[in-house]
């Protein structure tokens, strides 16, 4: 396996984890409702363990941008297989699905 298709591997790696982070989040918010009066599962009982699946998917959603961005530059550079394009695509569209399933979501 060459060096670039390693860092279109990490991008996928990364995207699956932001997604894993981001369901788990809405899981939490889910089994553990916010306080009567407030909106946000921040507030309930497990308020801080949903603030910090929330920041963590926010955080590796970035880093799979700027990673993804890289191995593509860099296998295009190199001409390189395209497999490794497609894993670091899939890693973006991983990393991407929150914002477009929170669309979807019921409002409280």
């Amino acid at each position: 396996m060459a060096e670039k298709s390693k860092a279109a591997i990490a991008a996928f790696r990364l995207g699956i984890a932001t997604l894993v982070c981001w369901g788990l989040a809405v899981v939490v918010g889910y089994t553990n409702p916010p306080p009567p009066g407030h909106a946000s599962p921040a507030l309930g009982e497990a308020g801080a363990s949903f603030v910090i699946l929330m920041l963590m998917a926010s955080i590796l959603g970035i880093v799979t941008l700027l990673i993804a961005i890289w191995a593509i530059i860099s296998i295009v550079r190199s001409k390189g297989k395209l497999e490794g394009i497609k894993y670091a695509l899939i890693g973006l569209a991983c990393a991407a699905s929150p914002e477009i399933l929170v669309q979807f979501m019921p409002r409280p």
